[in-house]
């Protein structure tokens, strides 16, 4: 049964890049925790850091899609916050081109969080 849900979710992902050429989502559903945070509370439930934090990711793990994620910017807390590229399948390239695009741009800069706090 799981075998099927999968196979209906590669599906269902394959179609999007129809359309596109690759899929930007938030990493995280979260914005980093401070260390040594074990459990979150987000909409009323409480959860694992570990689930939380890889809500987005573990979809694309599951689906087989090259994916990677990267740095984007520092929320206001002064934690910082990352983007996901996924691609099509056997497409790393565009994936990985895009990436290094990103990061080349005069637009991206990140400060160095101050880890003394």
């Amino acid at each position: 049964r799981t075998k099927r849900f999968v196979e209906v979710y590669r599906q269902e992902t394959n179609k999007l890049f129809d359309e596109v050429d690759l899929i930007l989502t938030p990493a995280t559903p979260e914005i980093a925790q401070k260390l040594g945070t074990v459990r979150v509370r987000r909409n009323g439930i409480d959860e694992a850091v570990g689930n939380a934090i890889t809500r987005y990711t573990t979809f694309f793990n599951m689906t087989g899609h090259p994916a990677l994620t990267m740095p984007c910017g520092m929320h206001r807390e002064g934690l910082p916050i990352a983007l996901q590229l996924v691609g099509r399948y056997f497409d790393e390239k565009t994936v990985l081109r895009t990436a290094h695009a990103i990061e080349r741009s005069e637009k991206f800069s990140i400060p160095r969080p101050n880890v003394d706090k």
